[in-house]
């Protein structure tokens, strides 16, 4: 054995050795054996190196490191020894280390990463034993799990928050470890929890394990942590180390909240439902205890498939129960103008909900919903929406909802009535081919027979848009539509209605004028061909029937555009970057003038409504203050141009930041003239519109938005007004709004109204987190909305207080404790939305 002061030789003959421990801060020493040509290397302090392992790229960090490379320098006449049968004998370096002291081995591939003792790999085996080790899936901070908590949103409507299933921390600690090439693991002294103490609170422990990656160790992707899936023998459940009961488990998967038997517990009162208790079951957890994995298509079904079962009993309604479903990968945000998904993918979730009803009359709006004709006791809601997406052929969209009476959302999931959304019963397609052109089909139903709804049985679309007519200049937009209709509502009786309709717009961008000003004059063509069908239910004598009679109408119109703008460079220490934090801006003017004119049309103007007005004159003056971050994230997509959007999309190094954004608009509807000169001429309408969004820096943003009459002194008709500010950083932040509609003969708000409210965030601690919403109508000058959510941490285990008042609900009130594991917050839809 001698010593070598240089490392060149090295170097050259084995690159790897030198890439994987060369830079170590102190104490290398590198012996070579002249008979054997094996190279040993030690390495003293702060050793730190990347090096790759079988399919496997590892970051290993340690106190101490001794590694032998074999039969790097061959003496005169001599072979190496070949590798042993199964070892990695394709490999034409072969070695062995031995790493000892606080060693951090990080599998980036893999999402993973473990803690040990020490570690002793055989590269010729590909097997290594790893002692005293824990693997941790993912390290997410207590601050973070807070956030995704569920609490009340702006709105006052407890809303589910953010998943937290990626960011629940789960630990394996292992007594004796031996892995295969650092990908499949086998274990001796097994335990598994979320609590990272060196003795668990609570902890599922075993004699021993066979551990592999969910997926089979494929590449960890979109930030997602790595998990595993882990076969138990002796399994047991342990407090503080104490053997508790034994356990029949035999399979786990360490995607924690998804292999628990319970994920939700509540417990609570409320003046509407009186006590209430509610359970959400895993029936993941339950299903895997079974062998379905070995059958072909159930097994891969389940493994991307979140099953649930909830049960809630309420002293005064009755017992309800229903399952819950989420599967498939969730799509990812895609903007109109970029291209559509390549592969296939589906996303869908669908519940039940049934419950035994007690009462006759419901506490919200004292409602009879028996006197829609049901005479069950049982009250239902079952809705499904699924989602299919094919590279090359389209997106197929999928939505069902049924409920046994109009009221029961609105008792029972108040946060999906305050919605909005219809609940709708289709099949829908549609499919983009190229970068402007778009087919889609639609077949909507009614299923609740008290709904009024326009069924579609079908209605087929065809848009194309912005395509250039070769050389020309022009381009052409196109939109045809073919539909046969249904209306259907409770009290009257069904008619059908067919109905073709074709638009067809050309337009010629003047780029002679550019860059001063931009002009764009169009013309359009319209025919509509419609009419009725005979009226269903009704006897001979009295269905009415209407022939089909075509409509053409010929319009065009110009818009006239400018945009200016200025950069306005900020030096060190300049007001800009002291109040913004930023180095140059950029202010953006565009100020447009359009106008439309319908010259010839077979609706006289009497017959059509002020959406059909046949002249409208608009002027709108758009601002915006623009500015640039660098991107952490690996930089925004950019949009391509206009022509060339099928080209590969180009990735940026920034992002754009908008600190304003504000537009005013006024839009005229000129009257007509009428025919006989005794008349007035009516009045055209006329509305003016302010839009404004500040984000003055990240701890304060402020929109504002408001619509008012310019004929009645430009009173406001409608008002949506809010500020947020982080008043201290990190610990309390706060919400202030107005929102407000006015009653006009023309709108459809049945009296003025105007609600003032404030949300208070407040974090005087990372295991302490408060929320408080309330809401106050303007008009009455009542209290008509107050809630407190206070929660606590207990190191892996957190306690919600909530208490709710709603003056909407005959003055209900409500108070809840919830108490769980943290692993258990915000994990996929919630088992039942709050009273």
């Amino acid at each position: 054995m001698r010593a070598q002061e240089d490392s060149a030789l090295l170097d050259e003959v084995w690159p790897q050795l030198t890439d994987f421990s060369g830079a170590a801060d102190s104490g290398t020493k590198t012996y070579i054996n002249q008979k054997t040509g094996d190279i040993s290397r030690y390495i003293l302090g702060n050793v730190r190196r990347e090096f790759t392992i079988g399919p496997n790229r590892i970051r290993l960090m340690c106190d101490r490191l001794y590694i032998r490379a074999l039969g790097v320098f061959k003496g005169e006449g001599e072979t190496v020894p070949e590798a042993p049968e199964g070892g990695n004998d394709k490999d034409e370096l072969r070695f062995y280390f031995f790493a000892d002291g606080n060693v951090r081995l990080e599998l980036p591939d893999q999402g993973s990463t473990i803690e040990a003792a020490s570690v002793y790999y055989d590269h010729r085996e590909g097997l290594g034993v790893i002692r005293a080790a824990r693997i941790r899936s993912s390290a997410s901070g207590l601050r973070g799990i807070m956030n995704s908590m569920e609490l009340r949103d702006l709105r006052g409507t407890s809303a589910p928050g953010a998943s937290a299933g990626t960011e629940a921390e789960v630990l394996l600690s292992i007594d004796v470890l031996r892995t295969t090439n650092f990908k499949s693991f086998t274990g001796q002294g097994i335990k598994l929890s979320n609590c990272d103490y060196a003795e668990p609170h609570l902890a599922l422990a075993a004699d021993s394990a066979d551990i592999r990656p969910v997926g089979g160790g494929a590449r960890a992707v979109d930030g997602d942590p790595a998990h595993y899936l882990v076969d138990l023998s002796g399994a047991r459940l342990e407090i503080l180390g104490t053997k508790i009961i034994p356990l029949p488990l035999t399979h786990w998967d360490t995607r924690w909240q998804d292999y628990l038997p319970l994920r939700s517990v509540d417990f609570g009162s409320s003046s509407k439902f009186g006590f209430f208790s509610s359970a959400e079951w895993n029936m993941n957890f339950f299903l895997d205890q079974l062998p379905l994995a070995s059958i072909p298509v159930l097994g891969p079904g389940l493994e991307n498939t979140r099953l649930g079962f909830e049960t809630t009993h309420m002293a005064r309604r009755g017992f309800g129960w229903g399952p819950i479903a989420e599967y498939g990968r969730r799509p990812g945000n895609r903007e109109p103008w970029q291209l559509g998904p390549r592969g296939v993918g589906y996303y869908g979730g669908g519940r039940y909900f049934s419950i035994h009803d007690d009462a006759a009359v419901d506490r919200f709006g004292g409602e009879n919903w028996r006197e829609e004709g049901s005479t069950r006791d049982d009250r239902y809601w079952g809705s499904l929406v699924h989602r299919h997406e094919f590279s090359g052929f389209g997106t197929l969209d999928i939505e069902y909802s049924g409920q046994s009476d109009s009221n029961f959302l609105n008792e029972y999931f108040e946060a999906v009535a305050k919605e909005g959304k219809e609940q709708e019963n289709l099949v829908s397609w549609r499919g983009n081919y190229g970068d402007n052109l778009q087919v889609s089909a639609l077949y909507k139903y009614q299923v609740n027979n008290f709904d009024e709804t326009v069924d579609r049985l079908p209605e087929l679309e065809l848009d194309w848009y912005q395509q250039p007519v070769f050389d020309s200049g022009l381009y052409m937009d196109l939109r045809a539509s073919a539909a046969r209709l249904r209306h259907r509502g409770a009290d009257t009786p069904p008619w059908r209605h067919g109905r073709l309709d074709l638009f067809n717009s050309w337009s010629y961008p003047v780029t002679g004028l550019n860059p001063y000003i931009a002009v764009r004059p169009y013309a359009f063509a319209r025919y509509r061909l419609g009419g009725n069908e005979k009226v269903l239910d009704l006897s001979d004598e009295q269905r009415p029937f209407h022939p089909f009679t075509d409509r053409t109408a010929f319009g065009s119109g110009m818009t006239i555009s400018q945009q200016w703008s200025r950069t306005f460079p900020a030096g060190s220490g300049g007001m800009l970057q002291d109040l913004f934090g930023v180095d140059s801006l950029k202010h953006l003017v565009v100020p447009e003038v359009s106008y439309l004119n319908i010259f010839s049309s077979d609706f006289s103007p009497s017959e059509t409504f002020q959406v059909d007005a046949t002249q409208r004159f608009s002027l709108s003056l758009r601002q915006a203050l623009v500015t640039r971050r660098n991107d952490r994230g690996g930089g925004e997509v950019e949009r391509p141009l206009l022509g060339l959007r099928n080209t590969a999309l180009k990735p940026s190094s920034f992002r754009r930041h908008h600190l304003l954004d504000s537009e005013v608009s006024l839009v005229f509807y000129p009257g007509e003239e009428e025919e006989d000169p005794g008349e007035e001429e009516e009045e055209g309408d006329k509305f003016l519109v302010l839009d404004h969004t500040l984000r003055a820096s990240d701890s304060i943003s402020l929109r504002s938005w408001i619509a008012l009459d310019p004929d009645d002194g430009f009173s406001d008709e409608r008002m949506d007004n809010s500020i947020r500010a982080e008043v201290f950083p990190e610990l309390l932040s706060v919400t202030l709004g107005n929102v407000s509609a006015n009653h006009t003969p023309d709108s459809n708000v049945p009296e003025d109204s105007s609600f003032a409210y404030t949300l208070l965030s407040f974090y005087p601690h990372e295991k302490w987190r408060a929320q408080c919403y309330w809401a106050r109508n303007l008009q009455s000058d009542k209290d008509s909305e107050l809630s407190l959510t206070i929660g606590r941490v207990f190191h892996r285990y957190a306690l919600f207080f909530e208490y709710s008042f709603d003056a909407g609900e005959d003055d209900n009130q409500t108070f809840s404790i919830n108490f769980r594991p943290v692993g258990f917050a915000g994990a996929g839809p919630r088992s039942w939305a709050r009273w």
